[in-house]
């Protein structure tokens, strides 16, 4: 169907951004670095689009019904990958490492703290789902209510947690606790996606009326030059996480990218292959740094797009070869 087709476009376009940010890693002049921190703000909306996307397709009955094939779609692949991420990290101690610190090793797996701290997302995730089986109870009208109330929370966490967590002193700023503290602000953005479903909004709403589609249009433009000009360069990625503008530019990306009818088929074929994209690229992304650092060069903006490629490229082959 037509909503199909627009979710899997937002599911696509998040899953090409998350490989876009952990690609851009290649800057030599002042130009290239602040091209790199053009293109890493462009495209941090992508967890909150797909968080929206998750919230969407949501149904409680659902998940309590499939747990089963839940835990076996989503906790086995994590598994694996995990698995491969810290032999990829700890090299040849690995099982000395393992045994060494079980603990530990349990609790990265529960927490996602892996590699470059990006496989935090499959337990938030899971986390927000299974706040929104609670969630739900609410109904139809109380979701919206509900919305307000963690969008309130999500601009309070933005302004405000950072500072809080300084006060309590560098363990509470542990960079593998990054996105694992800041779950609270994340909710807000499936709770907004499980509330446009109950009213069938604004994928139908906004695509049907031409003069919606050009706000959300502005705002992001605008929510973007705000990041670029009001945040420092070395800054501007993260705090499109971690700001009220970050989440005004959010929200307003995930409004217009909404707004698009889509009719090509070929988002689907991507959509479909969204998780071990996810969580296979960053095996290929680390290796292409290790080679670049080996070198001993700098390495110029060009690698990064050669990455972005390589990294969307090999894991979707792997993927053919095994189906």
């Amino acid at each position: 169907t037509s909503r199909e087709l627009q979710l899997d476009f937002l599911k696509s376009i998040s899953i090409v951004c998350v490989v876009v940010i952990h690609s851009v890693h290649g800057a030599v002049t002042p130009a290239e670095r602040f091209l790199a921190t053009l293109v890493d703000t462009l495209t941090r909306p992508c967890i909150a689009i797909f968080l929206f996307v998750a919230g969407y397709l949501f149904h409680s009955a659902a998940i309590v019904d499939r747990l089963k094939k839940t835990i076996v779609r989503i906790v086995l692949p994590y598994s694996v990958f995990f698995a491969l991420a810290l032999i990829y990290e700890k090299k040849g101690g690995t099982l000395d490492y393992i045994l060494g610190e079980p603990l530990k090793v349990v609790f990265r797996f529960v927490t996602g703290s892996i590699t470059i701290y990006y496989f935090p997302f499959v337990i938030l995730t899971a986390s927000v789902c299974v706040a929104a089986i609670l969630l739900l109870r609410v109904g139809a009208t109380g979701v919206w209510i509900l919305t307000a109330a963690l969008l309130a929370v999500n601009l309070l966490h933005a302004a405000y947690l950072d500072d809080f967590a300084r006060s309590l002193g560098p363990q509470a700023e542990r960079l593998e606790l990054f996105y694992i503290y800041r779950s609270p602000a994340w909710l807000f953005y499936f709770v907004l996606g499980m509330a446009a479903r109950m009213h069938r909004w604004p994928l139908e709403t906004v695509s049907s009326a031409k003069w919606l589609s050009r706000v959300p249009f502005f705002l992001t433009v605008s929510a973007y030059v705000g990041l670029i000009l009001l945040v420092p360069e070395e800054t501007a990625g993260v705090m499109a996480y971690n700001s009220v503008i970050g989440t005004c530019y959010s929200v307003s990306a995930i409004l217009f990218l909404a707004s698009f009818r889509v009719e090509a088929r070929g988002w689907s074929f991507l959509a479909e292959r969204t998780y071990f994209l996810y969580l296979s690229h960053i095996l290929v992304v680390n290796s292409l740094r290790d080679l670049a650092a080996q070198s001993g060069i700098a390495v110029p903006f060009w690698f990064s797009c050669v990455t972005l490629i390589v990294a969307i490229a090999v894991p979707l082959s792997v993927l053919a070869l095994l189906k």
